[in-house]
């Protein structure tokens, strides 16, 4: 790409070798694709095709020269990375996007400082509408960029119609105000063909990057504290401080994010509270039945998601200090010089879970791991969770045992395939999340 003399940056999308804190408070990091996969796949490229890419801050290559063209880094934003792009483009500059992963890292540690990150973002982003960057104003921008880097800052504004659609049913339910006149003979002809259409041709656009229901569920999990700092960002968009996002992983406790959990729990409470009040005045006053049927169903799938963000919100315990990479093949267990084949059922830089083929005494021994250079390493079994799976920690690995473990783990042709989900497995994720309280029962396991 740097061969052309006018390509000042070259972004490649983020991966991420952990899921996301929604993803594992849930217990669906296998079944749901990470929430900024959509735009790091599927968006990036699109905004590509029309020299609208923007940067990620990180696992990008940028030309020395044309950063200091435009002054270095912009340091009038929180979101500099954004800015940076603007800048190039107005500039000229061509800001390429290869599709393609070639380097990972961690996600947020928890659900606080996953809304805090997308919080910064937010008001990172707006900020550009008070500054000389403006996508509409600055000089330079084709009609597309201008467009697409606009639709960057309208993005954050989502929040404003989450709250406001969690918001309207409570308005019938407790002051009998409808938001719609309309029986659900004439909902189910004119509005339900037009949802199904939306959610197929959402499928259809995104090739299996997000389903279409699951997205549901970020939405009320960000829309107050969204809502609260584009307010603020639009009233004084300068002057807040800056945190970095928190990525340590160790937690052996089940914490509750408190501050993100309270509006849910508002919002639910409200619900539960206007229901009774609608069916006790439904048995005694003359109510609106009209429009009964559509605001309840409404109510109804809005709580299905409350319910599911206010699970989110509880953060399960993460008593490893490393990633633990599911595997399915076989190893060994040496000792005495005796080898015991074993499935290896996942591998990290510390340690393994291995099925047995049947009983096995030794506590300690040698881990090796056939057609790889790692070596045979020194292990001893620190759990057990019933006779066949055992849970082995590495002992004394030498640096070059380290080195080809770590190449193994991280570096491997196709580690980082993009995961897709069908529209079938993101609505049954998302009905299985009501009832299955996962952070709950994981907190006590």
């Amino acid at each position: 790409f740097f061969q052309e003399s006018n390509v000042a940056l070259v972004q490649t999308p983020q991966v991420f070798y952990n899921p996301d804190p929604v993803q594992r408070n849930l217990g669906l990091s296998a079944d749901v694709t990470h929430e900024e996969d959509l735009f790091f796949r599927l968006v990036q490229p699109g905004r590509d095709r029309f020299n609208a890419s923007i940067c990620h801050g990180t696992s990008f290559v940028a030309r020395r020269s044309a950063i200091d063209e435009i002054g270095g880094f912009p340091q009038e934003s929180i979101t500099e990375d954004f800015f940076s792009s603007i800048k190039l483009q107005a500039r000229g500059y061509k800001t390429k996007y290869l599709n393609e992963a070639l380097s990972a890292g961690a996600s947020a540690s928890d659900v606080d400082s996953f809304v805090q990150q997308r919080l910064r973002w937010a008001q990172g982003t707006i900020q550009v509408l008070f500054c000389a960057t403006n996508p509409l104003l600055i000089r330079g921008l084709s009609p597309m960029q201008r467009l697409m880097n606009f639709s960057g800052v309208l993005h954050w504004f989502t929040g404003v119609g989450n709250l406001v659609l969690l918001s309207i049913p409570l308005a019938f339910l407790l002051f009998d105000v409808s938001p719609m006149k309309a029986p659900a003979e004439e909902v189910i002809h004119f509005w339900l063909p037009y949802y199904a259409f939306q959610a197929l041709a959402y499928a259809w656009f995104n090739l299996k990057r997000r389903s279409f229901f699951f997205s549901d569920v970020y939405g009320p999990l960000l829309s107050v504290p969204l809502f609260a700092t584009v307010t603020k960002s639009l009233i004084k968009p300068f002057g807040a401080g800056f945190k970095v996002t928190r990525k340590d992983q160790n937690r052996s406790m089940i914490h509750v994010s408190g501050n993100l959990l309270a509006p849910i729990v508002i919002l639910l409470v409200s619900y539960f509270g206007g229901l009774l009040r609608y069916f006790l005045e439904w048995t005694w006053l003359n109510v609106d039945r009209d429009s009964a049927a559509i605001v309840l169903a409404w109510s109804l799938y809005n709580m299905i998601l409350l319910i599911i963000a206010a699970q989110s919100c509880v953060n399960i315990p993460e008593r490893r200090q490393s990633i633990h990479f599911p595997m399915d093949t076989q190893a060994e267990l040496i000792d005495q010089e005796k080898a015991t084949k074993v499935r290896l059922i996942n591998l990290s830089e510390g340690g393994a879970l291995v099925e047995l083929p049947g009983e096995y005494g030794s506590r300690t021994g040698l881990f090796s791991l056939p057609s790889t250079e790692i070596g045979a390493i020194k292990f001893r079994i620190v759990s057990r969770r019933d006779k066949r799976l055992a849970g082995v920690e590495f002992l004394e690995l030498s640096d070059n045992q380290q080195r080809h473990l770590i190449e193994f783990l991280y570096c491997r042709p196709g580690m980082w395939r993009q995961q897709t989900v069908t529209e079938f497995k993101g609505l049954w994720a998302l009905a299985c999340s009501v009832f299955r309280l996962y952070p709950l029962i994981e907190g006590r396991s």
